[in-house]
């Protein structure tokens, strides 16, 4: 399977599946072989017990993410909040991927969520903050 590029999996609502669905993504493109194939922010992810500290990066709270570009192919496990660091990483993704299941509040959090992603991908010439990302997919897991 080819790279997809740089990957953002983020949702507001825990527990639907981000870290599984980004570790799963590392490991079917075959990720892996790279030096670091999946950073998240998340302090609590456990992506290095996962994977192994030598293939996952976890961020700092006070630490910024490695400069990357939107043909690196790269996963990115968001943890569930809004922060700078964020949402510079959900301007520079190729896509953003938002995962759910079947529950209210799962639902809730997914209607938040990409409220929170239009909020910078609206195409406006006053709002000089677009989400680079050429598409973002919504899927229950």
């Amino acid at each position: 399977m080819s790279g997809l590029g740089f990957t953002t999996i983020f949702s507001l609502k825990g527990g639907v599946g981000k870290t599984s669905l980004a570790s799963a993504l590392c490991l079917e493109l075959d990720y892996t072989g790279q030096k670091v194939p999946i950073i998240t922010n998340d302090v609590i992810s456990p992506l290095e017990e996962v994977l192994g500290k030598e293939k996952a990066l976890k961020l700092k709270i006070d630490e910024d993410f490695p400069k990357l570009k939107k043909s690196d192919d790269i996963i990115v496990d968001l943890g569930g909040f809004v922060d700078e660091r964020s949402i510079s990483v959900l301007k520079k993704s190729k896509q953003v991927v938002i995962p759910t299941i079947g529950s209210f509040l799962s639902i809730s959090g997914l209607i938040q969520t990409v409220q929170e992603v239009e909020r910078f991908n609206k195409i406006s010439p006053g709002i000089p903050e677009n989400i680079g990302s050429d598409q973002f997919y919504i899927g229950n897991v």
